[in-house]
């Protein structure tokens, strides 16, 4: 499809984007192709999970979310349950996946905690809600 001509910014559906779609699943060798051929790793939230590393922190694949930080996906981008999607940031997200190694890598490049809004709140409480212990410690040790 990309090479007649398919626009992989297209924005549509609960998916947002066909980033987003190929994040969330985490398809890194389809995000690779869609990247190298110009999608946009940031978008304004669309869809049901906000934007492309949004939705790669909701599965928590470590290797796709690590592809989108390396094509600058902005980590604090705000997405949100009454904005769009179900998370305020991608930390959010990660942290109910239950992957300390996802939000551990959000950290590294930056990703705050102080970005309330969407389904659970801070990232704090997102982790507290699924019962994430070792999360939980992680952004307590981080400040949180």
């Amino acid at each position: 499809l990309i090479e007649k001509g398919a626009d992989v910014n297209k924005r549509a559906g609960d998916y947002g984007t066909a980033l987003q779609a190929a994040a969330f699943y985490g398809d890194s060798d389809n995000v690779k192709i869609l990247l190298d051929h110009g999608a946009q790793v940031n978008t304004e939230p669309i869809g049901i999970y906000g934007n492309p590393l949004q939705a790669a922190c909701q599965t928590g694949d470590l290797a796709t979310i690590t592809m989108l930080l390396e094509h600058g996906a902005d980590p604090n981008a705000h997405g949100g349950k009454h904005g769009a999607g179900l998370y305020e940031s991608a930390l959010q997200a990660a942290s109910t996946s239950g992957s300390v190694e996802v939000v551990q890598e959000l950290l590294d490049h930056g990703a705050t905690m102080d970005q309330p809004g969407g389904k659970y709140g801070y990232p704090l409480q997102a982790a507290a809600v699924c019962c994430h212990d070792d999360i939980m410690e992680l952004l307590l040790n981080h400040g949180a």
